[in-house]
């Protein structure tokens, strides 16, 4: 994945949000980018995803209160998973719990808009 200029998470979904310059797409409007594109959730075993997690200490408690009734957020591009958009905690949750699946919504290349391409995908 390309590099991605600014990321800020607070606990509303609107203000967990990713921007390339000017251009800002915040939780809320990908998730509702999603659901008009019916993007549902898939279980993706986690031995697919563990190398793309954000290596960094972790807060104990967030992972403790990471809610795995959620998916995470996948980047997909040319069949292979290319980073973790939301859901760091609860993947590393997962492997915690060595649960060996967890549920994940993918945010393919080839499926999303031109703005979407260039904050997630550098494009």
């Amino acid at each position: 994945m390309g590099k991605i200029k600014k990321f800020s998470e607070f606990s509303a979904l609107s203000d967990t949000s990713w921007s390339v310059g000017k251009e800002k797409v915040t939780l809320r409007q990908l998730l509702k980018f999603m659901k008009e594109n019916d993007i549902t959730s898939k279980w993706i075993p986690i031995s697919k995803l563990e190398k793309l997690l954000i290596k960094t200490k972790r807060e104990k408690e967030r992972l403790e209160e990471a809610d795995l009734r959620f998916p995470i957020i996948v980047s997909r591009r040319d069949g292979k998973y290319t980073s973790i958009i939301d859901g760091h905690h609860r993947l590393e949750k997962s492997m915690i719990e060595d649960s060996g699946k967890i549920r994940a919504k993918i945010l393919d290349f080839d499926d999303c808009t031109q703005k979407l391409k260039r904050i997630f995908f550098n494009k």
